[in-house]
């Protein structure tokens, strides 16, 4: 049973067009709403002092970083900032960045993504072989896992490099790579031509993501800051 209602906006980018205060004002009015929650703080978010209802902003990470370092967008960042009754904020980075376009400490709460603990749960030895065995994975090898959709910006090139590197003190040493993505014949391409000793386990099954973070010794979880900053990330994702 669905308790909410969603509106679809028809516009294919979500942009602070001028009558989207009036649409979002007259939903608020309609839900009774207390606090309106504007998701991201830019550009979208700049139509937020224009509705007479308390808001919150979402911070991710570049649409902040970005207009806090051009004086233009600036000045319109730090009044929606100022104006927020939360900002939400993804880490630690875009929350420190927010204040600096602010001028000075603002209401936030950081929410960094979630993870469900029943699920995702040590191994024991035994727990750790089995899943090794399943995924063709050595069982003894000191192992290096990382999860990732597999686009220039996850920077999986550089980890394979990394790990090239590492196999010279460390012989038995293996990254295995899970996830699917453009950069999947790049990545194949490099490791055929370092010798890296890496697989690459394609899209791995949902059932058996827990297991696969469990059998690693360690996890490495890149991102890449790219486009001059348009893309990168607050907190790294898969």
């Amino acid at each position: 049973e669905q308790r909410f209602a969603v509106t679809r906006s028809r516009e294919p980018w979500l942009l602070p067009h001028p009558w989207l205060p009036r649409r979002v004002g007259r939903l608020a009015r309609e839900q009774d709403a207390e606090l309106v929650v504007w998701d991201p703080a830019i550009p979208v978010g700049l139509a937020a002092p224009r509705v007479d209802v308390p808001y919150a902003v979402v911070l991710h990470g570049a649409e902040v970083t970005i207009p806090g370092r051009l004086p233009i967008l600036r000045p319109l960042l730090g009044r929606v900032l100022r104006g927020a009754s939360l900002v939400i904020s993804a880490g630690g980075y875009p929350a420190a960045e927010a204040e600096r376009a602010a001028g000075g400490g603002l209401p936030t709460l950081v929410v960094p993504p979630g993870v469900d603990t029943d699920r995702f749960v040590p191994l024991d030895d035994g727990e750790r072989a089995s899943v090794r065995r399943e995924l063709g994975l050595p069982v003894d090898a000191p192992l290096v896992v990382s999860v990732s959709r597999l686009v220039p910006r996850k920077g999986m090139d550089t980890l394979v490099r990394a790990v090239t590197r590492l196999a010279e003190k460390e012989p038995d040493v293996v990254l295995a790579i899970a996830g699917a993505g453009r950069e999947h014949a790049r990545l194949e391409s490099l490791i055929e031509r370092t010798g890296a000793p890496a697989i690459l386990l394609g899209r791995v099954e949902e059932r058996l993501l827990p297991g696969l973070y469990g059998a690693g010794d360690v996890f490495g979880m890149l991102c890449r800051t790219r486009l001059a900053g348009l893309e990168q990330e607050g907190f790294g994702i898969v």
